[in-house]
């Protein structure tokens, strides 16, 4: 199954405001705050 970001049915702010609301529990992800399309397209996840 392809990831529902990868198949149009996310954009790149729904997943990045996702993770900010995730970063601001006990969540932790390999970014901060407001900078998950910088990593997104610095791993060659997304592109905008």
């Amino acid at each position: 199954m392809e990831p529902l970001i990868f198949s149009n049915m996310l954009t790149l702010d729904d997943v990045s405001d996702l993770a900010d609301e995730l970063i601001a529990t006990d969540y932790h992800l390999p970014f901060g705050p407001g900078e998950f399309v910088k990593w997104a397209e610095e791993n060659d996840l997304a592109a905008r």
